[in-house]
């Protein structure tokens, strides 16, 4: 027999449930009842009245906060609070709303990895990802930071990705080779830098697209560190749940993870071995030390943007803090003037600055062809990873060489 009663019951048991999850998750994430209220356009009581059980969400609201968790919305519903986790070294006030919504377009391509994932092959992850047999995972805290465990670590990803100890690298090329990497280039804010998310061994590295390349590359040897050194297998990216990290702009600052991570770009980009050589042959051939002119050299020889070379060369006690401010100034017109080309130094054009490439792609494919999804589910997922290109069949120079 219908029992209105019970029903209610129920339902204020599911509001509750919801709005403890919603709590847990906001905690977990050191993020503030107000950053939320920013993210769903309400005020801070509404969301005060959700967390105690006490206000309903709109199933778009609902949806909204599960993808900014990187959960689905029965997880928000369920008894239990879900295993996600977003980490940052950014202060409350530097949060803002469209960082949270650059979060939840990178969880949305997470979460359609998932949904892939369990239609092509169930949650497997495949055995090469996990630590090998004796391996114990390590935590955050029990790493060690100094210089010279980032150079080895810097060597050891080096010859992972098939790089030599010395040259050069384009470290997107060698990314490629990652197996179950998807890489995204979204245009974040001028705090942000990068995301890396940890997910069951399918992991995505997200790239601010409005910094100037050579600034991407040294972001993307840093979200390097984040995969294959944060919590977790070392030298894997096996994880037993989700976990984003949300990276800063400023190099070399943050928290001491963030200050690893940004020594280990800084020597997986400029191997000790080579910098070192390069700068004691610009020495014995100039009475009067580095230059602007060998500046700009040693940043085109290695593909890195002025702010990533004088993090290095003041590491290095190379230059002074005066030099270094100097040679801050006029970088685009410094390197025209030498007669460089100047893409280094700039953005991709705004048309590229959202793009999504490797594993995502290939696996929508790869379940189109075999009938697991509609063509419609397809170029939905498409469309969500901002690959309208393949969708409408527009060509995008390059794109041949990144999917």
């Amino acid at each position: 027999m219908y029992n209105k009663n019970e029903e209610g019951q129920g339902m204020e048991d599911l509001l509750k449930r919801i709005g403890a999850n919603v709590k847990a998750l906001r905690d977990r994430s050191d993020l503030n009842q107000d950053h939320l209220a920013t993210y769903l356009n309400v005020g801070q009581s509404f969301i005060s009245k959700i967390e105690s059980g006490e206000r309903a969400l709109t199933s778009d609201m609902l949806d909204k906060l599960s993808v900014l968790f990187g959960v689905t919305p029965e997880d928000l519903m369920s008894e239990s609070t879900p295993e996600s986790t977003i980490s940052h070294s950014l202060r409350a006030r530097e949060i803002h709303g469209e960082d949270l919504e650059t979060i939840s377009a990178i969880n949305r391509i997470a979460l359609n990895l998932d949904f892939m994932t369990t239609l092509l092959q169930g949650q497997v992850v495949p055995s090469t990802l996990k630590g090998s047999e004796g391996e114990k995972p390590r935590s955050a805290t029990e790493v060690r930071y100094s210089g010279t465990e980032m150079y080895v670590r810097a060597r050891q990803v080096r010859k992972r990705l098939g790089a030599d100890e010395a040259s050069p690298i384009d470290v997107f090329s060698l990314a490629h080779s990652i197996p179950n990497l998807t890489l995204v280039f979204y245009p974040m804010s001028e705090r942000l830098s990068g995301m890396c998310i940890k997910n069951h061994g399918k992991p995505i590295i997200a790239i601010n697209s409005t910094m100037s390349l050579g600034r991407q590359r040294f972001s993307m040897a840093h979200e390097l560190y984040h995969l294959y050194y944060d919590e977790g297998h070392p030298l894997t990216y096996y994880t037993e749940k989700r976990q984003l990290t949300i990276c800063a702009r400023t190099i070399g600052a943050g928290n001491d993870v963030e200050k690893a991570a940004d020594q280990f770009a800084s020597f997986l980009l400029m191997p000790p071995v080579a910098l070192s050589g390069l700068i004691e042959t610009i020495e014995s051939r100039s009475e009067s030390g580095l230059d602007i002119q060998h500046v700009v050299w040693l940043e085109q020889f290695f593909g890195v943007s002025r702010q990533a070379l004088l993090y290095r060369l003041a590491y290095d006690r190379v230059l002074t803090t005066e030099q270094t401010e100097r040679f801050k100034q006029n970088v685009i017109r410094s390197a025209s003037q030498l007669g460089y080309d100047d893409s280094l130094y700039k953005p991709l054009p705004e048309e590229k600055q959202k793009k999504t490439y490797g594993y995502y792609v290939q696996l929508a494919e790869e379940l189109l062809e075999k009938g697991l999804i509609s063509l419609g589910k397809y170029e939905q997922l498409l469309l969500e990873s901002f690959r309208p290109d393949i969708v409408y069949g527009e060509e995008v120079e390059g794109s041949e060489l990144r999917d």
